[in-house]
């Protein structure tokens, strides 16, 4: 029935798995369980801390994404070949070409000392060698969030620009050989094979989405520069995701006003700041207190992803917000009512026996949060029952239980946070930090293919990209283009200032 919930979709997210002992498979038990997304999956983070230490050096290479997003743009298995320096010198050595010869030996030192790193790692001559890209220590939560970008972020538009970016025959011999040796331990039989459905691709994530596709467009137009600054923008657009979903469901949440989304702040991370600028106010100690809720927002939005939508498609709080504008005034009193029922039932079915810390009870609960005065209003009504569904679970994980699910939960995306766009500042705490390889990585896209591009227009372009730079930031940027020789000016006017392309 319309606008009422499914109570098998709500037994699939929230019961606990157990085994079963005759099939040795996973079914659904009586037992309640919180969710990190079955239905929608708007984040990729655990519920646990396991692994999250040994995961600090694939945050930052991003190698594990990279091959799963490449793998998927041109359907190659899941788990391809392992890039293992000793098998590709030894495969060498067993060519036709080589056995007996004495000279191969010299050969395989040759490739060793070209196409190897210190720690064993290939040099990515290829866009082919990016398909075998794996993590470094992989484990389940990794690969969920390498299957994350790549549903969310990847679309059919941009596998097909990575796919025509490859060149056809790498003419270099020492190259051929060694993409040779890959491309025969392929499984040549075997498919990418996707993730269950379920990762959120509607109006909050549209904008990112055409931005990122714009720059991969830039960027495909050079082999090489591609192969060097995929990771990169890959990765930073995974930050950007998260941030944007962030900001913008507790948006939905907190916000007591119709006012814009926060914007948040960049520091560069080779300048001097101090506790006024907004790279620090609405930096980094912004966007912390706002992930703090992210399984709070995971679990509030399966349970309304259990109803059944007069629309089609996953809905967040934007979704729901436009279909609220279509229904009539018995729709969202029906609708209302759902709402109000799946929180009753949170309450006393699924954690009736629950004792809450400090002698908390169910009434504890500040209405002040969900409550608007005086409105008999249905629309508003609904939009309170959601606000209260969201506290009624914020309120459990912090007096219940689940407190440290959550907090491991957000504590997966500090974590990538801190490797990649964190400086710490002294007493000033952290900071959202960039350095100059990034940031010319996006001045350059934003370029795009021009061969320059007014000063203010490039603030505009990065302000796309979701990097908003306070006026002390800016002077630091523009300090950076003229030592290396980007800044054109036709007056010491800003207006009059241009951006050129760099070029190798």
């Amino acid at each position: 029935m319309v606008l009422t919930f499914d109570k098998n979709k709500i037994k699939g997210s929230f019961s606990k798995s157990i085994k079963d002992v005759e099939s040795d498979c996973l079914i659904a038990s009586n037992n309640f369980q919180h969710c990190k997304g079955k239905i929608i999956k708007v984040f990729p983070f655990a519920t646990d801390e396991t692994g999250l230490n040994a995961s600090e050096s694939d945050f930052k290479t991003f190698n594990g994404v990279i091959g799963n997003v490449v793998r998927k743009a041109f359907s190659c298995p899941s788990k391809n070949v392992i890039v293992d320096k000793d098998f590709i010198l030894n495969e060498i050595g067993k060519k036709d070409d080589f056995i007996g010869n004495e000279q191969v030996k010299i050969l395989q030192d040759i490739i060793e000392k070209l196409l190897f790193d210190k720690n064993g790692d290939i040099f990515k001559f290829d866009l082919k060698v990016l398909k075998y890209l794996q993590f470094e220590k992989e484990n389940a939560k990794l690969k969920s969030i390498a299957e994350f970008v790549t549903g969310t972020l990847i679309t059919n538009d941009i596998q097909k620009m990575i796919k025509d970016v490859d060149t056809p025959s790498n003419e270099h011999l020492l190259y051929r050989l060694v993409l040779d040796v890959l491309q025969d331990a392929e499984d040549n039989n075997g498919k990418y094979v996707d993730s269950q459905n379920g990762f959120y691709e509607g109006l909050l994530t549209k904008n990112l989405k055409e931005q990122l596709k714009k720059d991969i467009e830039s960027l495909s137009v050079d082999e090489n520069g591609f192969i060097e600054n995929i990771n990169q923008l890959i990765k930073f657009y995974f930050f950007q995701l998260i941030v944007q979903l962030c900001l913008a469901f507790d948006h939905f949440i907190y916000a007591k006003e119709k006012r814009n989304v926060p914007k948040l702040f960049f520091t560069f991370n080779w300048e001097k700041v101090n506790k006024s600028r907004l790279g620090i106010v609405n930096g980094w100690q912004l966007l912390e207190s706002h992930t703090e809720d992210l399984f709070v927002h995971a679990n509030c939005l399966e349970f309304l992803n259990t109803i059944n939508w007069k629309t089609e498609g996953l809905k967040t709080y934007k979704e729901i917000e436009v279909e609220l504008e279509e229904l009539d005034e018995e729709e969202l009193f029906t609708l209302n009512t759902t709402i109000q029922s799946i929180i009753h039932m949170y309450k006393t079915n699924f954690l009736e026996d629950i004792q809450f810390k400090e002698g908390k009870t169910w009434e504890d609960i500040d209405k002040k949060n969900f409550t608007t005065l005086d409105t008999t209003d249905n629309k508003t009504l609904v939009i309170d029952s959601i606000k209260e569904l969201f506290h009624t679970i914020k309120f459990q994980f912090k007096y219940g239980k689940g407190g440290t699910a959550q907090k491991a939960y957000s504590n997966w995306f500090k974590r990538f946070s801190l490797v990649n766009y964190l400086r710490r500042r002294g007493p000033l705490g952290m900071a959202l930090s960039m350095d100059k390889q990034l940031l010319l990585l996006l001045t350059s896209l934003s370029i795009g293919n021009k061969d320059k591009i007014l000063v203010k227009h490039l603030w505009e372009e990065l302000e796309n990209k979701g990097v908003y730079l306070d006026l002390e930031s800016k002077k630091e940027a523009i300090k950076l283009f003229e030592q290396i020789a980007i800044l054109e000016k036709k007056s010491d006017s800003g207006d009059a200032q241009y951006v050129k392309k760099l070029t190798n």
